[in-house]
């Protein structure tokens, strides 16, 4: 156990473990968030012995009936899991991997939230024995691994690949929106225990947006937000302007993303322009990224998170997810891309990328846009509507500068992957992962 998570100490500042039984242990890494003190540190074990163990946030904890002083989230969830069970998680916004052991039963459910925002795998290490983590690599420890060549094959036709494989034959992503049930000893079932995402009319969409803004600023430590000046982070830019004065912006010059700064009226000692240096960090990407996926954002990302450590931040908000769902990208404007979008791009590609790049500096990214309300309403919006992110555009027009609404998209990528054919890039990506871990 000691060995698994030493490979994730990135990913907080505290850790501790509890043995279930002899053959059976529960670690936690934990940045603290809400709930500075350390006893909110996880695992949680209650008067009967059931153990709780989560990580990623619940915004609107203090929202709940005569939890208005309430210090820490999941505190809060874990006595609705208590009374509720799995039916708990549908009370609260927020994204989360979560852990309950029954005592009584001998039973563990592991939970994904419904995008897998917090992804969790898993391996078999022999007939009924199971290890999960936030990551690979400590998974990697425990025996050696092999190539899974679907995967490879996959992800260099494709780019990346829609099922929860791993470049690693023994290792599987558990999906998004499910339980994991293990009793020990046993073999594990899976199901969904979460109504689907689907379609809802009843949204009024910008209500959920600031509405998703307003609890993401909740911290008790500092909250950034990263804005390029485009439309997505200039909209969450200036709901939190709204708000209060209390935040610090970070910038990075993207195309011609600097000359739209000046329109969101940042006052300079709330204000950081992030030079991202070079980019020659693809074998440091490559180990943290936990893949050879990359549509051209992995490297200025994991530099992005890199700059971001440098100056003290643990919490940032980003934009991350509009154009998914909105139809931010070229492709919207051939055809409807929006459900594989959503349940491709962002389960299999984006949402892990984003994780492991950020926690690999123990930043913690909140995404206003994912929040479920926004995701299903956004999916009942007709396509004419969505595209190139028309509604969107429609929805603030009080808020975002007419000069930032009709910009063209300048998106965080290796300039070079927006001009040229990605395939050998991709190969040459799956070649060096490969050889770096010898498959």
């Amino acid at each position: 156990m000691n060995m698994m998570q030493s490979e994730i100490t990135h990913r907080g500042i505290r850790q501790n473990q509890v043995e279930v039984t002899t053959d059976c242990w529960l670690g936690h890494t934990r940045l603290p968030i809400q709930g500075l003190d350390s006893k909110w540190d996880h695992p949680f074990i209650n008067k009967k012995g059931n153990i709780f163990s989560g990580v990623g946030e619940f915004f609107d904890f203090r929202e709940k009936p005569g939890e208005s002083e309430a210090e820490n989230d999941f505190d809060v969830f874990i006595k609705y899991y208590e009374k509720m069970g799995d039916r708990a998680f549908a009370r609260f916004d927020g994204f989360w991997s979560f852990i309950a052991y029954n005592n009584d039963s001998q039973n563990f459910y592991i939970y994904t939230d419904f995008l897998a925002k917090k992804p969790l795998y898993y391996r078999c290490l022999k007939p009924d024995t199971y290890a999960v983590s936030s990551e690979i690599k400590p998974l990697m420890t425990l025996d050696d691994v092999t190539a899974d060549e679907l995967y490879f094959s996959t992800v260099a036709k494709w780019g990346y690949c829609m099922d929860n494989r791993t470049p690693y034959k023994e290792i599987t992503k558990i999906p998004a929106n499910t339980c994991m049930a293990i009793r020990l000893g046993r073999t594990p079932s899976f199901y969904q225990y979460m109504v689907p995402l689907a379609p809802k009319t009843k949204y009024n969409i910008r209500e959920r947006i600031v509405k998703a803004v307003e609890r993401r600023m909740i911290s008790d430590i500092p909250v950034a937000i990263l804005c390029s000046g485009g439309l997505d982070s200039t909209i969450i830019l200036k709901i939190v302007q709204g708000i209060t004065d209390n935040y610090h912006v970070f910038t990075v010059p993207n195309g011609t993303d600097a000359e739209f700064v000046p329109y969101l009226e940042i006052p300079p000692d709330k204000l950081t322009t992030l030079n991202l240096g070079t980019l020659d960090l693809i074998y440091n990407s490559l180990y943290w990224n936990e893949s050879p996926v990359d549509l051209g954002s992995v490297l200025p990302q994991y530099a992005l998170s890199c700059a971001i450590k440098k100056e003290g931040y643990n919490v940032v908000l980003s934009g991350d997810g509009a154009d998914e769902l909105f139809g931010g990208y070229g492709r919207a404007r051939k055809y409807d891309s929006q459900y594989s979008d959503i349940f491709h791009e962002l389960v299999f590609y984006h949402l892990p990328r984003l994780d492991k790049l950020m926690m690999a500096n123990t930043i913690e990214l909140r995404c206003p846009f994912l929040s479920r309300d926004i995701v299903e309403g956004a999916m009942a919006i007709v396509r004419e509507q969505r595209t190139e992110k028309q509604f969107l555009k429609k929805l603030f027009p009080d808020l975002v500068p007419k000069e930032i609404r009709d910009r063209d998209k300048e998106p965080l990528k290796i300039t070079e992957l927006r001009k040229e054919d990605t395939l050998n890039y991709r190969l040459d990506l799956i070649d060096m992962f490969r050889e770096e871990n010898c498959i």
